[in-house]
């Protein structure tokens, strides 16, 4: 039985004897539409699965899609994930994890934020999605992958991906990132990813609680990729290729806070590169990062002391434009 479905029967059967059907039913779905009731995941989902876009499909737990499982999600289909601390295996955060070798099948997809009244929150205190591959050994904030003999690729695919408020901070107030932990967690997260795994057309992470998209020890191809106001790093990439063909935006707010830039590339296994195609459409505002080099006919080139805003709208029209790292900044 899928983890969805074990879910539910485990709650009917904890609370089933003070509830009658209708009453339990009204208590999972709040004041959410009958269109749209809430549907908590708290196991893993262990059997093929779809979530439909009648539902909003709340992550209460560090949930992984195991490998050889398809998760399916119908277009338009809302998915939440809960805020708090809570006891994980990996993270100490809800969250959803697609292990080595499951798959994802989805058109557009909703990720947000979900309250202790199981409704949207603006504010990022949960583990946010991970994507692992099995193209390449990677680690991350006690999160692995790991290579073993036959193992399965993974395969994910979507048009669209959209995150809004998810990961976790540092405790710095700031209005949509306020968090009490001490620890800090992505929105959006890619380990060990081929490019033969990875089918997402395009990323839109928002409000992310640490970096909006991260992407480590990986080699992945985007049509659009679109960061807005993260709390720290907008693109970090650790040891990858990220080739994006049609669009990158990124915006960054003002903030006291230091070390926060539109490009973080490390090289701890490898050299670092994102490659924006000929032909790219380009919108860039906010510091452009440490030590990193620009190969580009058409954007101009940072300010040497990565102490001013760089700000291009534009396209790299006459080649590719390439931004790169092979020393650790």
């Amino acid at each position: 039985m899928v983890g969805v479905q074990k879910s539910v029967i485990s709650f009917l059967s904890v609370v089933g004897v003070l509830l009658a059907p209708s009453q339990l039913l009204a208590q999972v779905a709040g004041r959410v539409p009958a269109s749209k009731r809430v549907v908590p995941v708290w196991d893993d989902i262990t059997e093929d699965t779809t979530f439909r876009h009648t539902n909003t499909y709340l992550i209460d737990g560090e949930v992984h899609v195991q490998p050889g499982v398809t998760l399916t999600i119908q277009d338009g289909t809302t998915i939440l994930i809960k805020n708090g601390k809570v006891r994980g295996r990996w993270i100490d955060r809800s969250a959803l994890i697609f292990e080595s070798g499951s798959r994802m099948n989805a058109e557009t997809v909703y990720f947000r934020a979900g309250g202790a009244d199981n409704r949207p929150e603006k504010r990022s205190d949960n583990g946010g999605i991970w994507f692992l591959g099995s193209y390449k050994e990677a680690e991350k904030d006690g999160v692995r992958v790991s290579l073993t003999p036959g193992m399965k690729a993974s395969r994910f695919a979507a048009l669209e991906v959209v995150a809004s408020d998810l990961g976790s901070g540092d405790p710095v107030p700031l209005p949509r990132n306020l968090n009490p932990r001490g620890d800090d967690l992505d929105g959006v997260s890619v380990l060990g990813v081929g490019h033969k795994e990875w089918k997402i057309r395009a990323i839109r992470s928002e409000y992310s609680g640490d970096d909006g998209f991260d992407v480590t020890n990986s080699d992945i191809e985007l049509d659009s990729l679109v960061v807005k106001r993260p709390f720290e790093d907008a693109l970090n990439i650790s040891s990858s290729r990220v080739r994006i063909v049609k669009h990158l935006e990124v915006s960054m707010v003002r903030s006291e806070v230091t070390d926060r830039d539109l490009f973080d590339l490390e090289v701890d296994d490898g050299p670092s590169r994102v490659i924006l195609a000929k032909g790219c459409e380009v919108d860039l505002s906010g510091i452009f990062g440490d030590e990193l080099k620009l190969r580009s006919n058409d954007l101009p080139q940072p300010d040497p002391c990565n102490c001013k805003p760089y700000l291009f709208k534009g396209t790299s029209h006459r080649n590719s434009t390439s931004v790169y790292s092979i020393s650790e900044d």
